[in-house]
This record gives structure tokens, C-alpha cells and sequence, in this order.
């Protein structure tokens, strides 16, 4: 890689690129891309579906400033199965 090939600016990414680079599965890309909450081209005789990296970009930022926190609230618990923990035993005398 040339010191030129490090200045150019990422203009695009397929959509496997944009899964890796968001941690989100292949079905919220394409929810994304159909709410116009990322910004797809198709360019007319290739087969493939890029998106905008700076609408990526905006996207993962708008989470920011929301103050999206992924260990917060709003995090999948599991929850314990089986039956209920007992109360404890009451001392008597």
C-alpha cells in the first residue's frame, strides 16, 4: 500500500463490509436501507449494492448523541428459568 492509497477517503462499502464495520446482521442493513436511514447506489451494470460510508457514519453518530449506551437500558435480559427462588425460612423460637 502507497502512501497515496492511504489518503484516499472510503467512499463506499458493500453491504458484508457494512455488517462487519456495525455489528448488525444482514436483515437491520437492508431495514436501514429501506427506511432511508442509509443511503444505497446501485451502479447501473454491476451486480452489487453499495452504501455511503458517511451515511454509516451518520448513522452510528446519531446513536451517539442520542446517548445510546449498549451495556444501559434497553439490554436484552435473560432471564433464569425454572421455578421461582424460594423465600427463606423464617427463624422460630
Amino acid at each position: 500500500m502507497s502512501a497515496s492509497d492511504a489518503e484516499v477517503e472510503t467512499l463506499t462499502v458493500t453491504v458484508p463490509r457494512a455488517r462487519e464495520i456495525t455489528g448488525f446482521g444482514n436483515t437491520t442493513i437492508w431495514r436501514l436501507i429501506k427506511e432511508g436511514r442509509l443511503v444505497a447506489i446501485r451502479v447501473p451494470g454491476i451486480d452489487r449494492t453499495l452504501i455511503t460510508y458517511d451515511s454509516l457514519k451518520a448513522l452510528l453518530a446519531g446513536a451517539e448523541k442520542a446517548g445510546y449506551n449498549p451495556l444501559g437500558r434497553g439490554v436484552h435480559r435473560y432471564k433464569r428459568r425454572g421455578r421461582p427462588a424460594e423465600a427463606p425460612a423464617e427463624a422460630t423460637s
